[in-house]
């Protein structure tokens, strides 16, 4: 938080739902992105969303196969020694572009994305993705008002989970 102050922004709080945004605290809209202005150790620190962790690893023991996408490679290294220590044992593709993400998608046709960058979501739909993969938009304060048809919403991995044995296939 301080070093959004150093940066001039005087009125701001955490995005207490995601932890992935400063606020305005005013009027709650996000100003910077939150892991642009946390250091390494923030990264070796930071505790897992257990249900998370739990929904991941249920469905491995049901046969199916994740492949974590993240976009930032700042702290690659540490990044990945984390998911390890935290129970996260799958395959890390580090892509920064929302289009280069999309193309690999569309190549691999997963089951289903699950994905909270608007940017990405639209990437995807724009290339029409939602023909042959689920996506998915991890709600959260930032991406609310970003809505599509070819999209479906959810608020917590309890959803995600339920949307899963919902349209059931393993890929």
């Amino acid at each position: 938080m301080n070093e959004a102050k150093k940066r001039g922004f005087k009125n701001v709080s955490l995005d207490n739902d995601s932890y992935t945004h400063i606020l305005d605290a005013t009027t709650k809209r996000p100003i910077l992105r939150f892991h642009d202005l946390v250091d390494e150790n923030y990264f070796r620190e930071v505790k897992p969303v257990i249900s998370a962790s739990n929904v991941l690893r249920r469905l491995v023991r049901e046969g199916y196969f994740i492949t974590l996408i993240t976009k930032s490679t700042k702290y690659e290294e540490i990044r990945k020694e984390w998911l390890l220590r935290n129970g996260f044992p799958y395959p890390v593709i580090f892509l920064d572009n929302p289009i280069e993400r999309a193309k690999l998608i569309q190549k691999q046709k997963p089951f289903m994305i699950i994905d909270d960058y608007v940017l990405n979501l639209h990437e995807l739909v724009k290339r029409k993705v939602y023909l042959d993969t689920i996506i998915v938009k991890y709600e959260q304060p930032y991406n609310k008002y970003y809505i599509n048809g070819h999209i479906y919403v959810c608020k917590n991995w309890k959803d995600i989970w339920e949307l899963i044995q919902k349209k059931g296939s393993k890929q």
